[in-house]
């Protein structure tokens, strides 16, 4: 088979096989079995860029009797690993994956690893299952800023202004870099907020401004800091310039 390694030449054919055969098996049933085949291989693969591709694969092709092969991903020693699994056990049924992605938001040592649970949790689209537990992680104090972010941002695409405040407070967070995944989603989704009244953008225009100022008590001679000031700079001109809602 093309995974043995006296075949593949190195970790990155045998990760790129397994991404070739999963894309493949996704579009034709007939050839799933396969795919899933190639992906539990992979799991046990030595090197840690293969089993991040069986992860990810298990979430495209995989099935209940794949279920145990990817709880046992959520255990790997590599944080890379473990996030795809977490996202991956998303598009399993949730009766079966609730409490398990729930204990990494709490439990994994990894802050990456539990945003990527959150980001399964939200994949499940079981909202009378999964509410609650937002709510509960939204209030809970072992769970950080950053983790959170993909609940808030959730929230706002759907619903809009009203979700907006909640969205913006992680600007002026402790967790930087809750602050930063909000910097990066109003950039890089500033015509969403188009529609928003002028009160709303000048909320997130403030927000921005306030951004800057925690920035620059770091020190302004920090290049970093002097990059992500100019950054901000520019996504508030841009948000300034959005065209005004259509009535």
């Amino acid at each position: 088979m093309l995974l043995r390694k006296g075949n593949a030449r190195s970790s990155d054919d045998r990760a790129a096989a397994i991404e070739e055969i999963t894309a493949i098996g996704y579009k034709h049933k007939s050839l799933r079995l396969l795919a899933r085949i190639a992906c539990r291989a992979g799991a046990t693969d030595a090197s840690k860029e293969v089993r991040e591709a069986a992860a990810d694969g298990l979430g495209l092709v995989g099935t209940q009797a794949d279920y145990r092969c990817l709880c046992t991903l959520l255990k790997d020693e590599n944080w890379f690993v473990r996030c795809s699994a977490a996202q991956s056990l998303g598009t399993y049924p949730a009766k079966h994956v609730l409490s398990k992605l729930v204990d990494l938001v709490y439990n994994d040592p990894d802050d990456c690893v539990r945003k990527w649970s959150i980001f399964g949790l939200l994949k499940l689209e079981s909202p009378d299952l999964t509410e609650p537990i937002f709510e509960q992680i939204l209030a809970s104090d072992r769970v950080p800023d950053f983790a959170k972010e993909p609940i808030l941002r959730e929230r706002l695409m759907d619903g809009g202004e009203p979700f907006l405040n909640d969205y913006l407070q992680l600007l002026v967070s402790d967790d930087c870099l809750a602050g930063d995944e909000v910097l990066r989603m109003i950039h890089q989704e500033t015509e969403f907020f188009s529609s928003f009244s002028p009160n709303s953008k000048e909320k997130i225009i403030a927000a921005l401004e306030l951004r800057i100022q925690h920035l620059e008590t770091f020190g302004w001679k920090n290049r970093s800091v002097q990059s992500s000031v100019s950054w901000i700079a520019t996504t508030i001109e841009r948000i300034k310039n959005l065209d005004p809602p259509t009535l």
